[in-house]
């Protein structure tokens, strides 16, 4: 795994060298106070000289950051028949927050909040570069509690929406009135 380079292994084989001499200093020193308080000294300074070299290779090497680009919501209104089978979607409490975590995971940015116009909860998913086809789109989700949005929202784009949202189609008679 790297991270700037080899970054992340250097890192880990430090880590582990350190904690291996504190131990091993710590085990076999425990009546020589003065040497284990030493041994911890070093073991903290080369924690911090490992993180310091770490820190100036992030800070002197350009980090390419893929594009955002805002492309708009994706008006997901349920039909009559969704809110059936929503009703009937069986998915226990732990499954909706992973779910969520999921999306996450995948480059999405979820945010739960309070909209005090109708007194709902909001839950709103978007596609950052990292979730690919759906970077730049919104999908929203609300109802009176924050756990139930996050499983509206939850339910619209594992059942209702396909994989890519933008090529989502409303149903006719969502459209009028």
């Amino acid at each position: 795994m790297t991270m700037y380079g080899r970054d992340v292994d250097e890192w880990r084989g430090g880590m582990l060298w350190a904690t291996a001499g504190l131990k091993y200093n710590i085990k076999h020193f425990t009546r020589d106070r003065e040497r284990v308080i030493q041994s911890f000294n070093r073991y903290t300074q080369e924690i911090f000289d490992m993180a310091a070299k770490i820190k100036s290779k992030i800070a002197s090497g350009k980090v390419r950051q893929q594009e955002f680009e805002w492309k708009g919501f994706i008006n997901v209104s349920l039909t009559s028949d969704q809110k059936e089978a929503y009703k009937a979607w069986d998915v226990a409490d732990d499954d909706v927050w992973d779910g969520i975590s999921t999306y996450c995971a995948a480059g999405y940015k979820i945010n739960l909040s309070f909209n005090k116009q109708n007194d709902k909860f909001n839950c709103t998913g978007t596609g950052q570069p990292a979730s690919g086809a759906n970077n730049g789109y919104a999908v929203s989700a609300f109802a009176n509690t924050p756990y139930e949005a996050a499983r509206v929202w939850l339910f619209k784009v594992s059942s209702v929406l396909p994989d890519v949202w933008s090529e989502f189609k409303t149903e006719d008679a969502d459209d009028i009135g």
